[in-house]
């Protein structure tokens, strides 16, 4: 998916939305994190190290680490703009999950998506981007390629650049939603293909 002259990412999305139940996931999941962890929670001294220290730039180009987060739920999706079906369908499964939920609840949770491909993914293109999804308040990340290689190992997120003979290319990554609690500990993952209802129903349970 390509910003064009004449039609913005954020309104690219919106005309791809009524497609996305119909996309099948093309990429499989494949975080190095335990199996076991997958929807699931991993309290206290079981829970992965996940998250330790970055620094990246958010939509609006201003210099966020983990400790901008802290006193929130975080819900962290790693993916691209460029991506044709799975990405889309993973931020619209967050905006409708956070959609079912209470106002109380709500405010204590924070959607963030994080560029795997800071080459293309400026700050103004992520924030054209997340701007698809205007009520799920969800923040961009993008950063130096250095920068965004280390939360992707803090995070312990798999990506693989492809590139096409046309000069363009894709890239290959782990699609899960992580979980981390107001502390900054990995609380567990959800699959990102598995609709709304789930990740809602874990975060009532977490949260509440």
């Amino acid at each position: 998916m390509f910003v064009g002259a004449r039609r913005t990412v954020a309104g690219q999305l919106r005309l791809m939305m009524p497609l996305w139940l119909l996309c099948a996931a093309a990429v499989l999941s494949m975080s190095p994190l335990p199996a076991d962890a997958a929807d699931t929670v991993l309290p206290g001294a079981n829970a992965p190290v996940v998250g330790r220290p970055f620094t990246l730039i958010d939509q609006d180009g201003r210099t966020v680490t983990e400790e901008t987060y802290r006193g929130k739920w975080l819900l962290v999706y790693f993916g691209y703009t460029h991506c044709p079906d799975v990405c889309p369908m993973a931020l619209g499964n967050i905006d409708a999950a956070l959609a079912q939920l209470d106002a109380g609840t709500r405010a204590r949770i924070q959607a963030i998506f994080v560029t795997v491909d800071p080459e293309r993914d400026t700050p103004a293109v992520m924030k054209d981007y997340v701007g698809a999804f205007p009520e799920a308040g969800i923040i961009g990340l993008s950063g130096t390629p250095e920068q965004v290689m280390m939360i992707e190992k803090a995070y312990r997120v798999f990506v693989q650049r492809h590139d096409a003979h046309d000069g363009e290319y894709s890239m290959d990554h782990t699609s899960v939603i992580h979980i981390v609690d107001p502390t900054g500990r990995f609380a567990g993952l959800v699959s990102d293909l598995m609709g709304p209802d789930r990740p809602a129903a874990r975060l009532r349970q977490l949260v509440n």
